[in-house]
Formats: structure tokens, C-alpha cells, sequence
């Protein structure tokens, strides 16, 4: 057990750090990006009207009219908290940044019932101040909430033999594979892993692996009409490395070879140095550009866990399921990412991977711990040393650094915007972007959702441009 002064250092930090989590939200990142723009837009239709942004009532999905369509499992719950702190893009972001909070306490109960609070401690510190996770955790995605599905659908389904906890874990996995189109491959495969891990526990019962699949396939059966005969495809299929123009740009057919050829590259480039160590994700988006996907302490964890691997493997021959399940599940977490085109390597697309990263490497950390004493307050300090150091950049270089991938000059050209004419001129010149137009009309001049889409309309109109969707 960890000793109480380090216990609340630790604790402190990890309050500290997620609290912080929530702050300047309106201010870092400086400025909006579209799915932001688009995702509050949605969140305001459907709280006020009951309609999509396009006024269709109630849809099961939310047709954006680019990318991917925002997921119900997203949007109506997101009706709850919008209501409660207004539906603007920083309370978008602060909806983001409550669920990475419950992946957070997740880890925390999930490593607990496996090795205890130690454990549970330590991977929730690496969780906090994940530099992988802490810039995609204050943008309006949805995307990473199906890091919270994982995390707790593991956690119900371990912790009892009970009906009721299968049924949740089936609920949120089914949950998970909603809401990110990277979990529909990745989610039967952490449940094959699961399913073996459970086999090693000798805690396998047949009912109820029937009654989670079942389970799911019922909540998933929208899901299916919409991929197999809707539009939900449509995104992956325009960026696949499967895509029949991407390939010929690249000199290459869809032949097995040339597939096999750039996945392969495009799953290396997730393990190169620059990426996990110096500077991380390549957009701005995403990374500050001044850390790697790993911070001080995962780079020690795995470092640790790598030696008692080759030295000690006695002292986590115990644990050895666990790590399996933990290390196949890391690694299958990339493969969505890599069988796209575009942005790569992208912390974003192997989010998914990111809980198992720390449940891996909180557990070298806490073997350490149990081995030598004296490297509890070196986690400890360099864990506040990283924290401090990661997040100064964050709130001072970043903001001005990453503005230009924010669409920083939209907000200001709102802000700036006191006459009818300035706001004339603001419409002119979003005419062919419609959450833009839309947003800044709906939050700074009280436009409704219908009357912000009829006054979008009616300006093509005048403009002679072509008829909107």
C-alpha cells in the first residue's frame, strides 16, 4: 500500500490536474473548429426545437452533411448537460472534458479490482496528465467518449457475476461502438480478448456472454441499417486506404501486397520516435507539438514493465493474462488509424489504445513500487515536474501557437461585429459554411436554430449560389 503522504500527493495532483481540465475552456484552444461549430449547433436544435441542424425531428443520427454524422448516443444525453451550461462551444468542450473525468475514475475502480488501490492510483495519475489525451480531452469531440464505453463495459463485466452487470457492460459497449467509427472494429476485439481473459479467470458462463451479445446486437441494429444502407460508411469509405483514387495517386492497387505494403508503413509511423517522444500527433489539433504521445512517467512504466518482462518475469507471471489482455488490446487499437489515409500518425484515431497504455504502464510503475521503495517519490515528483511543465505550454505557447487550426479570425470577426452591416458582411462571407454562419448568428445575435438554417438559405438565394441541402 502506497504511504499516506504519498497517497495525498498523489490524490492532489490528480485533483489538480483534472481540474484544471475545465479551465479557460472558452479561450484554449483560441478560436473554433468546424465539428466544434457543428456539434454545438446540433446541441442547440435538438435541445430547443427537437430537430438536427437540418430540422429533421428526432433522427437517430445527426447528419452533419460532411464527415461522419454526430452519434445519438452522443447528442441525446449531451441534451442533459447542455441544458445545464448552455449549449456555446466551451460547454461542448466541458462535455467532453466531464466524460475523459469518468474514463479517469473508470481506470481507477477497473485497476483497483485487479491489483488494488496502488495500482489504481498510479494508472489514474498517468491517465491525467496523458499528454495523448489532455489536448483531445478540451476539444467538442465525440470521439474519445468511446473511451469511457470501453473502460466502464470492462469494469461492469469484471466486477461481479451478476445479470445486471453483463447487461451494463453490453449497454456500453454497444454504446462505444456508436459513437466512433474506429470502435466498430475495435470493440469485437476487445470482446474476443475478454472473452479469453474470462476463460483463463475460469469465471466463463455461456448465459451470459448469450445475454451481452444479444444485448448488443438489439441496441446495434440501427446502427447497422444506417452503415449498410445509410450514409455511415461514407466517411471511411472516402478515406480508406481502400479508396481506389488514393491508391492510384500512390502508384498502387488493391491488390493484397500493396495493402499489406501501406498498412504496414502506416503502423510504423505510430512508433516512431518523434511521435511518441518529441512532438506526438502531427496536427495542432491534437498535440501541442512540444511533447510526445508519452509522458516522463509512461516512458518509466514501460521501461520498468520491458525489464521484469526479461529479468523478473516471476514477479508478473501472476498477472500474465492481464498483461496479455492489456498488451493485444494496445496494440489492435492502432489498426483503425492505419487503415486510413490521411493525418497519420493520429492520436485521435487510436484513442482507443490509450487506457490500455496506461493500465500497462501503471503497472510497471506499480511493480516498482512494490519492488523498490525509493522510486514511489521519484513517480511522484516527476510526475508534478510533467504536469507543470506540459501544461504551461498548453495554456501559454499553445493557445496562439495552434489558433490558425481554430478558425481563430471567425470569432473574431463575431466579436468585432456591432452594426447590421458588420453582421451582413460576417454572412457574406460564410455563405458557403454553414455552422460558421450559423453559430455566431444562433449565440450572438439570438437566431434560432430554424431562423439561423432560413436565413443561411435565403442568402444563397440572393447570392444565386446553389441550392442548399
Amino acid at each position: 500500500m502506497l504511504k499516506n503522504l504519498s497517497v495525498v500527493l498523489i490524490i492532489l495532483t490528480i485533483i489538480v490536474v483534472n481540474a484544471l481540465r475545465f479551465w479557460q475552456l472558452d479561450n484554449v484552444p483560441y478560436g473554433f473548429n468546424v465539428d466544434e461549430l457543428s456539434g454545438a449547433v446540433t446541441a442547440a436544435c435538438i435541445e430547443t426545437e427537437g430537430t438536427d441542424a437540418h430540422l429533421t425531428p428526432h433522427p437517430v443520427f445527426f447528419e452533419q452533411h460532411y464527415g461522419t454524422p454526430k452519434p445519438p448516443v452522443y447528442i441525446y444525453p449531451g441534451v442533459i448537460w447542455t441544458k445545464t451550461f448552455g449549449h456555446k462551444v466551451p460547454s461542448i468542450r466541458a462535455y467532453t472534458a466531464f466524460a475523459n473525468v469518468w474514463t479517469i475514475v473508470g481506470l481507477f475502480f477497473l485497476a483497483r479490482l485487479i491489483l488494488g488501490t496502488s495500482y489504481g492510483l498510479l494508472v489514474t495519475l498517468l491517465a491525467s496528465i496523458s499528454p495523448w489525451v489532455w489536448p483531445l480531452s478540451r476539444i467538442g469531440y465525440e470521439s474519445t467518449f468511446c473511451v469511457t464505453f470501453f473502460i466502464w463495459g470492462i469494469y461492469f463485466f469484471l466486477r461481479s457475476k451478476q445479470w445486471m452487470d453483463k447487461i451494463a457492460a453490453a449497454i456500453l459497449f454497444a454504446c462505444a461502438i456508436y459513437v466512433y467509427p474506429p470502435a466498430r472494429l475495435q470493440t469485437p476485439i476487445i470482446l474476443g480478448t475478454l472473452f479469453i481473459f474470462d476463460l483463463t479467470r475460469q469465471t466463463l458462463r455461456k448465459r451470459y456472454w448469450a445475454a451481452l451479445l444479444l444485448t448488443m446486437v438489439i441496441i446495434c441494429i440501427p446502427l447497422v441499417q444506417g452503415t449498410l444502407w445509410g450514409g455511415l460508411q461514407q466517411r471511411f469509405n472516402d478515406i480508406s486506404i481502400f479508396n481506389t483514387s488514393y491508391l492510384k495517386s500512390m502508384g498502387k492497387t488493391q491488390n493484397l501486397n500493396d495493402l499489406a505494403q501501406i498498412f504496414t508503413n502506416n503502423y510504423l509511423l505510430h512508433f516512431s520516435p518523434y511521435y511518441l517522444f518529441t512532438t506526438g500527433d502531427p496536427s495542432w489539433e491534437h498535440s501541442t507539438q512540444h511533447f510526445g504521445l508519452l509522458s516522463w512517467l509512461d516512458i518509466l512504466g514501460i521501461l520498468a514493465l520491458i525489464f521484469f518482462l526479461l529479468f523478473r518475469f516471476k514477479d508478473i507471471k501472476p498477472q500474465g493474462w492481464w498483461l496479455v489482455f492489456l498488451g493485444v488490446n494496445f496494440f489492435i487499437g492502432i489498426i483503425p488509424a492505419c487503415l486510413t489515409n490521411s493525418g497519420l500518425p493520429s492520436s485521435l484515431r487510436t484513442i482507443g489504445s490509450s487506457p490500455f497504455l496506461f493500465l500497462l504502464a501503471g503497472y510497471g510503475l506499480w511493480l516498482l513500487t512494490q519492488r523498490l521503495k525509493i522510486f514511489l517519490p521519484v513517480i511522484i515528483v516527476l510526475s508534478m515536474i510533467f504536469a507543470f511543465a506540459s501544461l504551461k505550454v498548453y495554456f501559454t505557447v499553445y493557445p496562439q501557437a495552434s489558433k490558425g487550426w481554430f478558425g481563430y479570425w471567425t470569432k473574431e470577426e463575431a466579436l468585432n461585429a456591432k452594426t447590421d452591416e458588420d453582421w451582413l458582411k460576417f454572412m457574406v462571407n460564410y455563405r458557403e459554411q454553414d455552422y460558421h454562419f450559423r453559430y455566431y448568428l444562433m449565440n450572438y445575435r439570438a437566431d434560432s436554430c430554424s431562423s439561423s438554417r432560413a436565413r443561411w438559405i435565403k442568402m444563397r438565394e440572393m447570392l444565386g449560389l446553389p441550392k442548399a441541402y
